[in-house]
């Protein structure tokens, strides 16, 4: 979560400009909804949740953290310090860097650990896992693989290609070894305790070479106009293409979807993912998502997943749960024009 004193009217792209209690809110209704899928399909992972919020939150007598814990999740407080983002330094996705406290935190567990994002949905298992952590280092996943086609000059929906992160990169570090970076998601990095302290370690001092070049007044701008500070990504990425490590990308398994834009790619073949990645939904299809599973731990009430799907748009637009998360959605922002 973001501080409250210092940013709680900072604009987030997909979900607009909303007071800290809103985003709580989000915030709170997709972990809930996410470890309840999880555990639904993951019964034997051990889940924890990494927050700086450590004030309860109650909403219409739902507690949100005694909820989440009896789903069988640790809540584990950890604060947003190391990599909090001080001023204007970052215009975008500022609490995404909250990841790398965690990634900080999952070098001193001693399993094999996920790092995802909120706003993705289990709905299949991925049995050869632990096959997988036995044989790469990092199991990533690359959202713009199809989109690119193996073409690095071209720009995925960043509107950055792979010849530009490199540019970029070379000007930050003029050793920088890779030519054309990948893109790797940050909604799914997979690794042992061991590659996780490698990853932190990397990216603290990349972190705090940027900062320090700041001071200086030395900027590194991508195409787009971001910076090297205007998501996790950038920083995540300069590092996971340098090291020298067996990477496994799970595109088969997971998919970065979107139902609510021109731009709608989610089709049939994604009811036999494993995970959603459901971004432009914070505000819909979680929130309707979750009023149906409140207080309900039966994790067997749905019998499919394209009965899942219906309430985020997937595989088809769903009337009936489009209008009830859209008319929910507007009830809200009209409720709160009148109390203004």
């Amino acid at each position: 979560m973001d501080n409250y004193q210092k940013d709680d009217r900072v604009k987030y792209p997909l979900i607009g400009k909303k007071s800290f209690q809103e985003k709580r809110t989000i915030y709170w209704k997709c972990a809930y909804v996410f470890f309840y899928n999880s555990i639904r399909i993951n019964s034997t992972f051990n889940h924890l949740l990494f927050t700086n919020d450590d004030k309860s939150f109650v909403l219409d007598g739902f507690n949100f953290q005694k909820e989440i814990e009896k789903l069988g999740v640790e809540i584990r407080y950890l604060p947003f310090s190391t990599y909090y983002i001080l001023g204007e330094l970052s215009k975008a996705f500022k609490n995404a860097y909250y990841k790398f406290e965690v990634i900080h935190a999952l070098k001193n567990e001693m399993h094999n650990s996920i790092l995802m994002d909120l706003d993705c949905i289990w709905v299949n298992k991925i049995e050869e896992l632990n096959l997988c952590f036995n044989e790469y280092d990092y199991l990533l996943y690359d959202p713009y693989k199809e989109a690119r086609g193996g073409d690095p000059f071209k720009k995925h929906p960043h509107d950055i290609s792979m010849k530009d992160m490199g540019d970029v990169y070379r000007k930050f570090d003029e050793n920088y070894p890779v030519r054309y970076p990948v893109w790797y998601g940050g909604e799914f990095i997979g690794a042992k305790p061991e590659g996780f302290e490698v990853l932190d370690r990397y990216i603290k001092k990349s972190f705090n070479k940027v900062i320090s070049d700041i001071k200086e007044e030395k900027y590194y701008f991508f195409p787009n106009g971001d910076t090297l500070l205007d998501g996790d990504e950038y920083i995540s990425n300069y590092v996971l293409n340098c090291l020298s490590v067996k990477r496994l990308i799970l595109n088969k398994y997971i998919k970065r979807i979107w139902t609510r834009t021109e731009e709608n790619n989610a089709q049939k073949s994604d009811l036999n993912l494993a995970i959603w990645h459901l971004l432009n939904e914070k505000m819909y299809g979680f929130d309707t998502f979750f009023e149906k599973i409140k207080r309900n731990h039966d994790k067997s009430i749905f019998d499919s997943n394209l009965e899942i799907g219906k309430y985020f748009n997937i595989p088809n637009k769903s009337f009936k749960y489009s209008f009830i998360s859209n008319y929910r959605h507007w009830i809200k922002k009209f409720k709160k024009l009148l109390s203004q």
